[in-house]
């Protein structure tokens, strides 16, 4: 009997590609990533009881907490008014402030409208109901690899941001650190080990590696979403970060009440998406800052145990296909030989 692994794996991945183009798109600027730069806000000149300023990302987005009943203006690379955090605790934005497209990416290449100057009369638009906004600004992070003669544990840029606080000019100055790069020790080592789980994988078959493929997706959907939280709203990345994860546990929920060649079809599905979220966090292992709450080596970990230990689940699958259809070829196998034995033998009437 030949399995129909085409009509098993259409559904699946019909579902799993309606689950993607559902995940909500990127709400603000670049969102942060892994990087080897840290920016870090070292004055606020003169001081402002309860402003807060603070870098999210390493160096990818400045968050502002303005202090209750006071009026805070973020003024653009120009001069212009561009963030406005109001004393009644909201803030709004400048429409035709220059320094809203630049913020757009995280290396300026959006292009402006001609209508968007400095010298234009500003339109506002509320973004926020709270007193705290995020923002992407060149002023806090290099545009460019970092500058010749430095090294690791260098300040390697220095910028300032400068507001109007109830009328008065305050400047907040920041400070960008290279960082050394991670000791890989942890990672290395949980890659041996997750490559020790693919052999066990492999020679048991699909008994264990299910259940395996389920721990891996709660592990990555876990990471993901603390990951996802970790930002405010306006500079969050794709949800599919822990989105995808729940999907594989879907389709591995399903696959294993199907059984067969359903189940071994659900295991390569979600071992192929598995693989695919680890593959898309690699730049993690190399990098000094990463855009999360979790811990730096735990978030090493999980990504190559995932990355390897769904590569691992693909294997076992693959292999219980072989095993299924080499079970099934043999009868038809005894009856071709006119009611032999491989050995030749007859075989008992």
């Amino acid at each position: 009997m030949q399995l129909p692994m085409g009509s098993v794996l259409r559904p699946l991945i019909v579902a799993s590609m309606l689950m993607i183009a559902l995940l909500p798109s990127v709400a603000g600027a670049d969102p942060a990533g892994p990087t080897n730069f840290k920016s870090t806000v070292v004055s606020i000149e003169p001081p402002v009881q309860g402003l807060k300023v603070e870098i999210l990302g390493g160096d990818a987005f400045v968050q502002l907490t303005a202090p209750p009943g006071v009026d805070v203006m973020v003024m653009g690379y120009e001069g212009e008014p561009y963030l406005d955090f109001t004393s009644s605790g909201t803030v709004r934005e400048n429409q035709l402030s220059p320094a809203k497209f630049l913020n757009e990416d995280r290396y300026g290449q959006t292009v402006a409208p001609p209508q968007a100057t400095a010298d234009a009369e500003p339109a506002w638009r509320q973004v926020s109901d709270t007193n705290a906004w995020a923002w992407h600004d060149h002023r806090t992070h290099l545009m460019t690899g970092a500058p010749l003669g430095t090294s690791p544990g260098d300040t390697v840029a220095e910028g300032g941001i400068p507001l109007v606080v109830d009328g008065q000019s305050v400047l907040v100055t920041v400070e960008t650190t290279w960082m050394p790069a991670p000791n890989p020790v942890p990672w290395i080592a949980a890659g041996i080990a997750a490559c020790i789980g693919v052999g066990y994988l492999c020679w048991k078959g699909r008994s264990k590696s299910t259940y395996v493929g389920f721990a891996l997706a709660v592990l990555a959907a876990a990471a993901g979403l603390s990951d996802y939280l970790s930002m405010p709203a306006e500079a969050r990345s794709s949800a599919a970060a822990w989105v995808l994860p729940l999907v594989s546990i879907g389709i591995l929920a399903y696959g294993r009440m199907r059984g067969g060649g359903t189940g071994l079809a659900a295991d390569i599905l979600a071992g192929i998406q598995l693989t695919s979220w680890g593959y898309g966090r690699l730049n993690q292992l190399n990098k000094a800052i990463l855009p999360g709450d979790l811990p730096y080596w735990l978030e090493r970990v999980v990504t190559i145990v995932v990355l390897i230990g769904g590569a691992g689940l693909v294997v076992a699958a693959v292999l219980g296909i072989v095993s299924m259809r080499q079970s099934t070829a043999r009868p038809a196998g005894a009856e071709s030989n006119g009611g032999q034995h491989d050995d030749g033998t007859a075989a008992p009437a």
